[in-house]
Parts: C-alpha cells; sequence; structure tokens
C-alpha cells in the first residue's frame, strides 16, 4: 500500500519510484466489447466473478469439420452502428467492415469515460493507432462486384479503421492502422507512446480489433496454435490444452498527465520487437514457441531503457497461451528476468484464461485486465488453473504465484507481456495511480443537478436510471459536467435530475464566525457559515431523485435573455437558502463590504425572516441589488451569455451588472444612492398601484393627478399618484371588474412628477459611484428611454445621468419587449419571479418564460438548479460543476467507469460477412489430403507392407467415420456406427515427398459410401449409425465371442505379420 504520513517509504521504493510530472503519458479512458461484453463494465463482472464466457453460443457460425472448434467467445451487436452519429453515408456503412464501424463507436466511448466531450478534440493534434491483423471481410470486400461506387475498398480497408476516427474527430494527428498479428494492438500503443513524447500528438486513440465470423479463420488458427476442444484455457496448468478463440475490439485513451480528469495508469515504458522464430523439421515454427535467451534479453533490455529494477515489478500479465511448451519457456524467462532477488512472490496471471485469445486485440485485453486491477484495487484471477505446473523453479519453490484467486496487490509496477504467432515479444510497464477515495470529501449543501444528452431519449433515460440507483458520487459526477459543458453534434435526447435532498428543509440562520474563509472555487472569502448538509440516499439507501425531465432536442439554438424585475419581488428570507452556494455567498461578500462603511447588514437584510425588513425602501433597494448580483454571478459562472437584457425599473441596474457596464460594487451602491435619497427626500404622500389594464386602456380613465408609471404589458400597467387620490381610484376600477391592487412602495409614487425633486441629489450620489460611465452593448434594450432618442448620447451611455432618468421617467417596458424575439428563452432575474405572468401573456407563445427564485419557496435553491436544468434542455449547456466543491483533478481512484452508460441509435442492422452453412450440406463429399510431412500422419511411415508405407483400411475407416460424424452434426467419436457390406480393395501408396488425396463420397439416405485415390477405388460400402440398444447387444455378442484362449508371444505376432508382407 502506499505509505502514509506517518509510515516511511523503503529505499527501494523511493529508487524505483517513477518521476511523476504534466509531461507523462497516462491512460485516461477505456472502452471495449468482449465476450458476452457490451463494455468494460461487463468485463469486469465476467472476470471477478469468474465466468467462462467461451461457449457453444459464442459461435458465429455452424461448421462441423474435425479442426473446426465448437466453442468460442463472441462479443454482442457487431451488426449494428450508429452510421448517421459518425457522418458515415449510407452505402459506405453496408460496405463497412463490421472492426471498423465498432471501433468508431469504442472509441466515442473510451474519450467519454476520460470525462472529455469529443467536440474539444476537434482540430488538435490527436494521434490514431488501431491495431488489427485479419479480416474476413476486407478479402470478400474486393469480389464484391455490385458495388458501384468503390465504397468496398474504403469500407473494408484496415487503413480506414483509424483514419475514419481521425475523421470524425477532425483530428490533424497521426493516424495509422498496425499489423504486428498478435501483438498489434500493443504495438500500435508503442508507436502512441513514442508520437506523444516526440510531441507529434497531446492524445492518443489506441485500439485492437479481432473478430472471428468464418470457420476457415478457426481452422488455420488451430494449425498455427493449438485450440482447446473445451472452451477451458489452462493457463499454466499441468494439464494445458491450448487456449480458446474469442473476439474483442477495445480502444484506450492516452493524454498527458497535466491534462487528464482521469488516471487508470502511467505508462512508463512500451515496446515490441521481433526476437525470433524458431526452426521446426520443414520450416519455420510459427506460434508461441520463443528461446528463452532472447526472451530474457528483450525484457532485460526493456527495463534497462525504463529505467526500472526488474525485481521492482509487481505483477506480471503474461500472454499464457495454455501450449505446454511455451507456456514454460515464457515462464523461465519470465523467472531469469524478475525472480533472481525478490522478497515476496511474484505475481503472475493471464487473462486468456479468463476470456481467450484475442489475437490482434489482445495486448489491450491485457492492459484493461491490470487496469481494472487498479480501479478496483484487486487483480482478477485466473481460471482453470487448478494444478500449476511443477516444471519450472520459481512456481515450484514459491518465488512465483499464479493467481488463482482475486489478489490485493499496492497498485504499483506492473508489467504486461505479450508475443505473437510471428516471432514478436511485446512488453508493456504500467504504474497505478494511487489516489484514495474519500466519500466525505466533496460533500455538497445543495443537490446535485445533472445534465445529460445523448443520442435519443432512451439513452438519457438509461444514464439517469443508472445514475439514480447508485450512490452519488461527486467525481463521476464532475466528469459528467465536463463532458456536457459543451454540445455534442448529434445528440437528439437531452434531459436533467437533481439528486439527493437537504437533510431538513429549513437551514439554520447564517452564523458569523470572525473568521474569513476561502470559498470554493477560488472566489472571495466570506465569513458565514449555514448549517445544512445533503442527504443523497433514503432510508432504503437509494439515491434520492428530486426533479428529472427527458425530451427531444433538436439541436437549434434560441437567442437567450436576461430579464431583471424591480421592486417587489423582496421577501423576507429571500437569500437564506441561496447563500449555501459559494458563488452566490461571495458575491454577497463583495457586496457586504461595499456596504459595511454605510452601516448596512446585508447579509441579515436579504436572510432575515422579519416580516418589516423591507417596510425601510432602502433595504429594498439594496436587497434586490445583492439577489440580482449573486444571480447573475452564478449565470455567468456557468458560462450563460446573454443575447439580449432587458430591466423593469431599478431592474435596470441590474442590466448594467449583467452588460458589464458597472462592477458588483457599483451596482450595489447606486442601490444603495437610489435608497437613500429616497428616505432623504420629502416626497408626498403617494401610493402605486397595479392594474389589469395595458397602458392605452388606463391612460384615458386616469384622473390629471394620476400618472401610468410603468407599461408592463397589453394587459398590465402600474400607476401612480397622491396616496389619497389613489386609493379612491382603485376602488372605482374595482367596482367596474377592473383589476386593481396597491402595491408596497413606502408611500413613494415612483416613476412620476411627485418625485422629481430627488433627482438632483440621486444625480449627485450616483456620480460619486459610476465615475467613468462606459458603453452601453446594443443587447441592453433601454426601457427607460424611448427608443427613438437611443442614439442620443445620454442614452449610450451607463452613466449617473442615465439612472437618474430610470427613477424619474415611466417604465416602458411593453413597448422595448416587442424587441424581444419569438422564440427567446427568457431567464428572470429577481428574489421571486414577478414577471412571469406578464411576460407570458406580454410575448409569443414559443418564447420559454424561466423565474430563478418564488417568494416563500422552502428551498430557491432547488428552484435555481431547476432552471438551470430547464436552461440545458434549451440547448445551452451550462457549466454546472462550479456550483459544486471544487474536485480535485485526476478523480480518485475508483471512480465509476463511463463507457458503459453510451447508448447508441442502434435502429437498423448492417450487412454482415457471416458464413452460411445451408448450401454447404447439399452433398456429402470431402476431399482428404495428407502426407507423411505432416505431424498427425508421421506415425504412419511404420505401416510398411511389401517394402512400401501404405495408407491402411482402418485410417480410411476411421476418415469414413469423421466425415459421417460431421453430415449428421455430431462431434467425432460421439457416435456409435457400424460398417456393413463392405469391400475393401487397395491402401494407396504414400511417398516421402508427394501428398496422397482421398476423395469420399457420401450417400446421405442410404448411407453407402465410396473412398477413391486419384480414381482408384480404394473402399466401397455401408454405414449407419447405432442406437444405443444396438450398441450394447454389439458388446454382448463380442464378449461371447472372444472367448478364446490363445497363447501368443511377441515374436509370434511379428512373425505372422512378416508371413503377410507387414515389415513392423
Amino acid at each position: 500500500m502506499t505509505p502514509t504520513p506517518q509510515e516511511h517509504a523503503t529505499q527501494e521504493e523511493i529508487s524505483t519510484a517513477p518521476v511523476f510530472d504534466g509531461e507523462r503519458i497516462v491512460i485516461s479512458g477505456m472502452s471495449g466489447l468482449y465476450p458476452d461484453s457490451h463494455s468494460v463494465s461487463d468485463l469486469s463482472d465476467i472476470l471477478y466473478n469468474k465466468v467462462n464466457p467461451i461457449t457453444e453460443k459464442g459461435l458465429r457460425f455452424k461448421f462441423s469439420h474435425p479442426e473446426v472448434i465448437q466453442q468460442a467467445g463472441s462479443v454482442p451487436g457487431i451488426n449494428y452502428f450508429d452510421a448517421q452519429f459518425f457522418k458515415v453515408h449510407y452505402r459506405l456503412a453496408e460496405c463497412m467492415d463490421p472492426m471498423s464501424r465498432k471501433i468508431l463507436e469504442q472509441a466515442y466511448q473510451a474519450i467519454y469515460d476520460a470525462g472529455i466531450n469529443p467536440e474539444d478534440l476537434s482540430n488538435k493534434k490527436i494521434g490514431v493507432y488501431i491495431g488489427t491483423c485479419s479480416s474476413e471481410t476486407e478479402k470478400i470486400g474486393f469480389y464484391n462486384s455490385t458495388s458501384r461506387y468503390g465504397f468496398s475498398i474504403s469500407g473494408c480497408s484496415k487503413t480506414m479503421f483509424a483514419n475514419r476516427i481521425s475523421y470524425w474527430l477532425n483530428a490533424k494527428g497521426p493516424s495509422m492502422s498496425i499489423d504486428e498479428a498478435c501483438c498489434s494492438s500493443t504495438a500500435a500503443l508503442e508507436q502512441a507512446y513514442l508520437a506523444m513524447n516526440r510531441g507529434d500528438c497531446e492524445a492518443a486513440i489506441v485500439g485492437g480489433t479481432f473478430l472471428c465470423l468464418h470457420p476457415q479463420s478457426s481452422v488455420h488458427y488451430g494449425r498455427i496454435i493449438n485450440l482447446c476442444q473445451d472452451g477451458k484455457t489452462k493457463s499454466f496448468d499441468e494439464n494445458a490444452n491450448g487456449c480458446a478463440i474469442s473476439e474483442a475490439i477495445n480502444v484506450l485513451f492516452l493524454q498527458k498527465a497535466k491534462d487528464a480528469l482521469r488516471v487508470y495508469a502511467n505508462v512508463l515504458h512500451v515496446k515490441s520487437e521481433f526476437t525470433c522464430v524458431l526452426p521446426g523439421e520443414i520450416g519455420p515454427r510459427y506460434g508461441f514457441y520463443r528461446d528463452v535467451d532472447m526472451s530474457v534479453d528483450f525484457m532485460k533490455k526493456f527495463y534497462e531503457e525504463a529505467r526500472v529494477p526488474a525485481e521492482a515489478i509487481e505483477y506480471v500479465e503474461a500472454l499464457g497461451c495454455a501450449v505446454k511448451e511455451a507456456d514454460k519457456v515464457e515462464l523461465q524467462a519470465i523467472e531469469k528476468v524478475f525472480c533472481n532477488e525478490r522478497e515476496d512472490p511474484l505475481l503472475i496471471g493471464s487473462v486468456m484464461s479468463n476470456i481467450g485469445y484475442n489475437e490482434a486485440a489482445s495486448g489491450i485485453t491485457a492492459i484493461t485486465k491490470v487496469l481494472l486491477g487498479y480501479h478496483t484495487g484487486k487483480i482478477a484471477a485466473n481460471l482453470h488453473c487448478s494444478n500449476p505446473r511443477q516444471d519450472v523453479a520459481a512456481l515450484r519453490e514459491g518465488r512465483m504465484r499464479v493467481v488463482t484467486e482475486h489478489q490485493g496487490f499496492r497498485g504499483k509496477y506492473v508489467a504486461v507481456n505479450g508475443m505473437s504467432i510471428a516471432g514478436v515479444n511485446s512488453h508493456v510497464l504500467l504504474h497505478g495511480h494511487c489516489k484514495p477515495k474519500d466519500p466525505s470529501r466533496y460533500k455538497s449543501s445543495i443537490a446535485h443537478l445533472v445534465t445529460i444528452s445523448a443520442r435519443h431519449e432512451q439513452a438519457v433515460t438509461y444514464m439517469l436510471d443508472n445514475l439514480k440507483a447508485n450512490p452519488i458520487d461527486p467525481e463521476q459526477l464532475r466528469l459528467l459536467h465536463n463532458i456536457h459543458s459543451n454540445n455534442i453534434s448529434g445528440h437528439l435526447g437531452r434531459g436533467f435530475v437533481i439528486l439527493g435532498e437537504p437533510d431538513g428543509r429549513q437551514s439554520a440562520p447564517p452564523k458569523d464566525t470572525g473568521n474569513t474563509r476561502g470559498v470554493t472555487g477560488g472566489y472571495r472569502p466570506f465569513k458565514y457559515e449555514y448549517a445544512l448538509f445533503l442527504k443523497d440516499t433514503n432510508e432504503e439507501q437509494k439515491t434520492v431523485c428530486l426533479s428529472e425531465k427527458i425530451e427531444y432536442f433538436d439541436n437549434a439554438r434560441r437567442p437567450l435573455w436576461f430579464v431583471y424585475s424591480g421592486m417587489g419581488s423582496q421577501w423576507a428570507g429571500m437569500g437564506t437558502q441561496l447563500m449555501r452556494i459559494p458563488i452566490f455567498a461571495a458575491a454577497i461578500e463583495r457586496c457586504r463590504k461595499a456596504l459595511e462603511p454605510k452601516g448596512i447588514d446585508i447579509v441579515d437584510i436579504i436572510t432575515s425572516t422579519d416580516e418589516k425588513t423591507f417596510d425601510n425602501i432602502l433595504h429594498s433597494f439594496v436587497g434586490i441589488a445583492a439577489i440580482q448580483i449573486g444571480l447573475t454571478d452564478i449565470l455567468r459562472e456557468l458560462g450563460l451569455k446573454p443575447d439580449g437584457i432587458i430591466g423593469h425599473s431599478v431592474g435596470e441596474l441590474g442590466c448594467a451588472y449583467g452588460d458589464g457596464c458597472l462592477t458588483a460594487e457599483e451596482m450595489i451602491l447606486s442601490a444603495y444612492s437610489r435608497g437613500l435619497v429616497s428616505l432623504e427626500t420629502p416626497f408626498i404622500r403617494g401610493s402605486m398601484a397595479a392594474i389589469g389594464l395595458g397602458y392605452e386602456q388606463i391612460l384615458p380613465m386616469c384622473p390629471p393627478e394620476i400618472q401610468v408609471a410603468c407599461h408592463n404589458g397589453p394587459e398590465s400597467s402600474t400607476i401612480s399618484g397622491p396616496a389619497e387620490i389613489m386609493r379612491e381610484f382603485v376602488g372605482q376600477l374595482t367596482a367596474k371588474g377592473i383589476f386593481a391592487k396597491e402595491v408596497p412602495c413606502s408611500n413613494i409614487a415612483y416613476h412620476s412628477r411627485y418625485i422629481a425633486e430627488a433627482g438632483p441629489k440621486l444625480l449627485e450620489y450616483l456620480s460619486e459611484v459610476i465615475k467613468d460611465p462606459k458603453p452601453r452593448s446594443e443587447r441592453w434594450i433601454s426601457s427607460s428611454v424611448p427608443q427613438d432618442k437611443w442614439d442620443e448620447p445620454s442614452a449610450k451611455l451607463c452613466s449617473a445621468e442615465y439612472h437618474t432618468n430610470n427613477l424619474l421617467s415611466p417604465v416602458l417596458f411593453e413597448e422595448t419587449s416587442r424587441l424581444i424575439p419569438n422564440d427567446a428563452v427568457l431567464v428572470e432575474i429577481a428574489p421571486h419571479g414577478l414577471l412571469q405572468a406578464i411576460l407570458k401573456r406580454s410575448l409569443h407563445p414559443n418564447c420559454k418564460n424561466i423565474a430563478l427564485t418564488r417568494r416563500k419557496h422552502p428551498d430557491n435553491t432547488f428552484l435555481l438548479l431547476e432552471g438551470i436544468g430547464k436552461l440545458f434542455m434549451e440547448g445551452y449547456n451550462p457549466k454546472v460543476n462550479v456550483l459544486y466543491p471544487e474536485v480535485e483533478l485526476p478523480v480518485s481512484s475508483g471512480t465509476p467507469f463511463l463507457s458503459h452508460l453510451v447508448k447508441w441509435a442502434h435502429a437498423e442492422k448492417w450487412p454482415m460477412p457471416l458464413f452460411r452453412t445451408a448450401s454447404r450440406k447439399a452433398a456429402a463429399t470431402c476431399d482428404y489430403v495428407t502426407s507423411l510431412q505432416d505431424v498427425e500422419s508421421a506415425y504412419l511411415q511404420g505401416h510398411a507392407l511389401r517394402g512400401h508405407t501404405v495408407y491402411p483400411f482402418s485410417a480410411t475407416l476411421m476418415l469414413v467415420w469423421d466425415i459421417f460424424a460431421m453430415t449428421v452434426g455430431v462431434p467425432r467419436k460421439q457416435i456409435s456406427v457400424e460398417f456393413r457390406n463392405l469391400h475393401l480393395y487397395s491402401q494407396p501408396i504414400m511417398h516421402d515427398q508427394r501428398q496422397l488425396r482421398l476423395s469420399m463420397c457420401l450417400h446421405r439416405g442410404a448411407g453407402m459410401f465410396e473412398i477413391l485415390n486419384e480414381d482408384i477405388k480404394l473402399v466401397i460400402g455401408t454405414i449407419v449409425a447405432l442406437e444405443s440398444e444396438d450398441v450394447k447387444k454389439t458388446q454382448t455378442v463380442t464378449e461371447v465371442d472372444t472367448k478364446v484362449n490363445i497363447d501368443l508371444t511377441a515374436d509370434d505376432v511379428y512373425r505372422l505379420l512378416r508371413d503377410r508382407d507387414y515389415s513392423y
């Protein structure tokens, strides 16, 4: 384990510790399809549940042949592909190699697993290296005469495996496919590692692919390497009898450490090199056979280059092909390199024992197993190793141990050893990224908002259901926040969920700690604490879902408008819950410092539950302004930039802050000045009232003493005037059935001629605050200056004169709001969504109105989060992570995977070049070729008759038996047969330098057969299958007939054979 501060690292750990800096290369994402596994998460379940995915169901073909293995592992869903997402033409997608299709999807999933938005990689130096070897589809593509557009070549060419990924990403780095047989994916990793070290690319996608679609592939592999019949790869076992064959398509995403959000492991060194092909009896001996000394030299040189002593390696993920001779040589080489001066036994294992042989994808498969070990803290156990071999000294003496049970380890140095059937050796050195997870480290005082986009609504539902079904992991959510902080082209589904709930809805009043403390995220310090914490799970330990929404997204961008409302939105305790958000609290702290010299406690104003707090008009002005500053800061940090800004009355101070014309201090002091002049100026006793009629309707009805102060909308306005006259007029309107209601205004008739005396003093105060007026941008449309005067100098600047005019002039909100586009999304920024009803009635039905707060709601942070989620649903991409405690990147070890959350639009099945057996069973004929040079026929050299080696009748009948078993679909020698009407004509001569060719024809119905050798009849007869009862009768008769006592010596037997011309 990693030494704690109380423990001292050993000298060995110090001397072998790698130098880690931001330029080191790390694996930050992984994905893959494996036997019976849709993802790395599924593979993890298979490994750690000790499941063998190699079964008869894994075969993609039915073919009865003695050399075709009848068990395999197949990856799921290879006939599905999301062509539209990857911008692949329909005709091209039809001709593409299935490996090329699926490697595209896995590349996206590996990037997603790293917490990266693929759009962020566009136009960057991203390398793509894909390891691939044999491809049945490539061969078929060249013979496809129906393709008129040349798509067969571009679809099946292996170079397009990599180039298509680069095209989709718009990547500008190297892009190549690499073939080094079984070491292809490791060689791809090597090239990526070297390119990143050279600076050719800043990140790299490394993949490996292998599919086995045709029985011919199985036959040819079986002739090079031993394939087991039972589907159990017994790596390093005494009873090893070959490996199983299985498919895999996998991808790793490599980054520089300084750029990585997640680190599975550090890549310290990678090397692949041709070492040797051993000579055989008839030529090169292809396979996993190696010379021990050459393998030792290769690995020793590797560790010299890596500058890491081999003794530091804790675990070796070996090839383990389950070929006895090859396994022994590999173990002996590992023993000589790693086991000379060890204190603890070297742990070894092989993923081949778990899921079989993956050809070109083998290297990344082995690395993925190691990464899962780093991720879980345990190395997955080998399967089928009940009797570890004893012919290797290190195993026998305990200096080396096969991992047969899941094994905990320190998570430091791990080696991955590989070999190809063509003589290439490969080696990878990894070092774990040990960062223990602390569940309590990132506790949040507000619920967790998660925004997700995907290919369709069902995919979003799947992701959100997964999040709800598991405990909240803030580090996993941090990765998701980063991915979805920008739009992903092709995602047609969007959704958000709010997870967790506050433990008790009411927070304690703010407590002055007396000492400032830093706010997470780098904001200015504040000194108030709120006793409210987040409860993520309910009594059943399930994540609580507070709100959820999922819908189709048309990828259209709508204009975003900020609406700042004014007086009337204030209410007691309006800022209490919002103070739990660090950004908001930091904004309030800035306001507090600005107002503190004025004797104003802004924190008390916005958090007090005393309903009389806002009887003081000054409190109303500064309270509304402070809330608007805090909410604007939140939206700004979220990365939401408005296309338009509009304010109502004093809300234009918020417009000035949102437009960047005023600082937070200038805005809060301007609001203070407005409140102060309202207190200092002796006004008449006035009143204001909300009326349910528009400006043009109410104006003729008003007495001369009353003015229309606010033009709110076609069905709403606010009037202002002397209190007594206003009360009488409101009564008259009410009697007529017209909505009329006085609103709190501290007895001041704002936006009327009755407050003109406040103008000079307000101008003086504002001039002291706004010393350097800035020009208003075009996005801020004025509601206090008529549109025909917008070009006048006084209207172009955010000045003291402008805001003084705002107080004294009518509010022209109705006229100005007509400029809002018909498809706009409007966010009301205020303590309460005061203008929601007006906006809904005034604007086009296509406009979307979102209020961030509501009067007297028990938790306005929830409403704020929901409002941000609604903005995401409208096509904006807020950087949600800024709302929560800052997560130290890269995230901790064990942070849940992301690649398995991706679901594709797999609505269509694509053509597959699968082997079809139906046409192959029309006739039972077979051409059999053998020779004395074949290993399986070499024993016949002793069968000599009259000086010639002949092919015996018994071997001919065995061939008939095998062919018959194939025709009825039964494994060879698993069916009992009887030969009838047998005529034995000739035993053909076998020559040293010539092949023996036999032709057999079998009549399916009658069972009659004939075997020829170059038109020479050898044997004819009939073969029939015996039922179990017939077998028992035959055995009984045989027992009775064979009870004959004949005493023969060995010499007697050989003399009888010589008399018959047999030379044994």
